[in-house]
């Protein structure tokens, strides 16, 4: 009575282990199917990107005429920029400077103006 249990119990173990067996080399097939799959897609992809999507690197090279042409207007640029600048500049000064001027005259405590000049005189190097 006792046998005949074993049996089918040594059977169903035999039959789950066949299963697995089988399972585990169908998956195996599966991944070898997919890693050649993916192979051949990497090779096509990288056929097309060579010929298609990446160009040569001397087409991304600018001509030097064209390089040299936009420094010199950005040169052009930042010289009248800075024209500007230093036109504001003096014209800050000289506001400063009479303000200074007009403080100094109407001021309770006596501060000297040519305390208020050496300020303006300080910052006139640029």
């Amino acid at each position: 009575m006792g046998e005949p249990a074993l049996t089918i119990k040594a059977q169903y173990q035999q039959g789950y282990r066949q299963t697995k067996k089988n399972e585990k080399a169908a998956l195996l097939a599966k991944v070898g199917e997919l890693e050649k799959t993916l192979v051949r897609i990497r090779r096509r992809h990288s056929s097309t990107a060579k010929h298609s999507e990446r160009p040569a690197s001397k087409d991304l090279l600018l001509p030097w005429k064209d390089v040299a042409k936009a420094l010199s207007e950005s040169a052009r640029e930042a010289l009248v920029l800075q024209l500007c600048l230093r036109k504001d500049l003096d014209l800050n000064r000289e506001v400063f400077q009479r303000l200074a001027t007009w403080v100094a005259k109407f001021s309770p405590v006596l501060v000297g103006l040519h305390f208020f000049l050496s300020l303006t005189s300080n910052a006139s190097t640029y």
